[in-house]
């Protein structure tokens, strides 16, 4: 994985917890390289099985497609998979994971 790529997947959770805008801090990182993100998803709420505690900390695929339909591509997959990352992240969890490119 290229730094990049790397620092973004930190970088996007770290934003919409802080309530700044994805897109903005993320949109740099992604001229030369691909932009991933795997994160916890809006239905995550259901399961409280290690994601964030309110809806506005959490992933859609529309937000993505909003915050991200100037790329050239986008590849957005919404689902559920058990995890297992210790105490606080186990069990059935609403994920979504993203590519984009710019």
């Amino acid at each position: 994985m290229a730094f990049a790529e790397l620092q973004a997947s930190f970088h996007w959770t770290a934003t919409r917890s802080t309530g700044s805008d994805a897109h903005s801090g993320i949109i740099s990182l992604a001229a030369t390289e691909p932009v991933f993100g795997h994160t916890y998803a809006g239905c995550e709420l259901d399961y409280r099985t290690g994601g964030p505690s309110q809806v506005e900390n959490l992933y859609t695929t529309a937000l993505l497609e909003d915050s991200f339909g100037d790329f050239a591509s986008v590849e957005i997959n919404e689902h559920d998979s058990m995890v297992d990352e210790g105490g606080g992240h186990a069990g059935m969890s609403a994920l979504i994971d993203f590519v984009g490119r710019k």
